[in-house]
């Protein structure tokens, strides 16, 4: 994305340094520059105004490719001085009023960089970057999106100064929300976030909300609360924006979790049913899709639970690992009641793994559960 930026500002500065040219040519020259950036695409710009050392504006500008995108911006204006040009800087870009339409229906998102001609070099820095009035409408195989936004970006502090975005629904590896809305503004110390429903699989969370923090390089969601398994979450979660990647930090509070509802949502009840409430804390790191570190304690509330196991397979490789023959153990958690019980989370080599032990007048159960390759999403974008 900064790579197209970046191009499209040397386009057009190539545009504005050319003094001598009519504003006919201007548009000549800027059609045809978009048009070798985005391949095989019809291109069509409206207006080009130009002040000397100082900015240049284009307006109605349009780009399309039949059947694939359509990209439609009402104003472009690039902000500069004679002692930025000089240090290669750029102060402002400006996008108002753009629309995105893509449809790829078929293809990753990420191929449509098969469409543009990235191979212009990128000689000049921004200092800011303001989107005002940015429709979203992507439809491919690993996302769909329909939001708006307005935003600022200081680059230079890499501090995001302003942000409006509204998503009315976005689909994308395994995930769905809707409704979602996110505020950052100066004159605020706090900001809104919001999203009434998100759904990864089966798990569905509610009424999630925060009190958004924008600061250097990162954004923070303090006092979050959220309803999820028939229970509450509260806690903190935190982003942090480099060149590459996108990391975050999750301490998260739970209370009353539905142990039948964690059984269903995570698609183990051929395994096994399991009645109680859960209490206890998670913290989570990682890095786009990818989790690097998860841990979590949770005990049982009283007066305990149930537990059933029904997968021979499941009660077999216990039998073989606990050394106790397989009917003992068919007996024991046919209808097995228990008062207490504690379970801890963790990752091992990339898999969730889950130790369970309970305690009741039968005596202790233990066990432990691995979801195999466990990570966010069912593909990686």
């Amino acid at each position: 994305m900064k790579r197209v930026i970046y191009i499209l500002i040397l386009i057009f500065l190539i545009i504005c340094l050319s003094i001598g040219l009519s504003a006919p040519l201007a548009l000549y020259v800027a059609k045809k520059q978009l048009k070798n950036v985005f391949t095989d695409s019809q291109v069509s710009v409206g207006k080009c105004e130009i002040r000397l050392l100082s900015r240049m504006r284009l307006s109605e500008i349009e780009i399309k490719k039949e059947k694939i995108y359509d990209f439609k911006l009402k104003e472009l204006r690039i902000d500069y001085s004679l002692i930025s040009l000089l240090r290669k800087r750029i102060l402002k870009l400006s996008l108002n009023g753009l629309s995105v339409y893509l449809h790829m229906p078929a293809k990753s998102v990420l191929e449509f960089k098969q469409h543009l001609n990235l191979n212009a070099p990128s000689p000049l820095s921004l200092d800011s970057l303001s989107l005002s009035g940015l429709n979203l409408n992507i439809s491919s195989k690993d996302l769909n999106l329909k939001a708006d936004l307005s935003i600022l970006l200081n680059l230079q502090k890499q501090l995001l100064d302003y942000c409006d975005l509204k998503i009315d629904s976005l689909v994308s590896l395994g995930f769905y929300l809707g409704g979602a809305v996110l505020r950052v503004q100066p004159r605020l110390p706090l900001g809104e976030f919001y999203i009434p429903k998100l759904k990864y699989d089966k798990l569905e969370i509610q009424d999630l909300k925060a009190n958004a923090k924008s600061g250097p390089g990162s954004l923070s969601l303090d006092d979050l609360s959220a309803k999820i398994l028939g229970g509450e979450a509260q806690g903190n979660l935190g982003f942090r924006f480099t060149k590459n990647n996108l990391t975050y930090l999750a301490e998260l509070r739970f209370s009353g979790l539905n142990l039948d509802a964690f059984v269903r949502d995570f698609k183990l009840s051929d395994r096994f049913t399991l009645t109680g409430t859960l209490a206890g804390t998670v913290s989570i790191e990682g890095e786009g899709a990818k989790i690097n570190i998860l841990a979590g304690d949770f005990s049982t509330a009283s007066p305990g639970g149930t537990l059933i196991i029904t997968d021979e397979n499941f009660l077999k490789n216990l039998a073989r690992n606990s050394g106790q023959s397989l009917d003992i153990l068919v007996e024991s958690f046919k209808n097995y009641h228990y008062n207490t019980g504690k379970m801890n989370v963790g990752l091992d080599k990339g898999n969730l793994v889950m130790g369970i032990g309970l305690e009741g007048e039968a005596g202790r159960r233990d066990l432990s559960i691995t979801l195999h390759d466990f990570k966010l999403g069912k593909g990686e974008l």
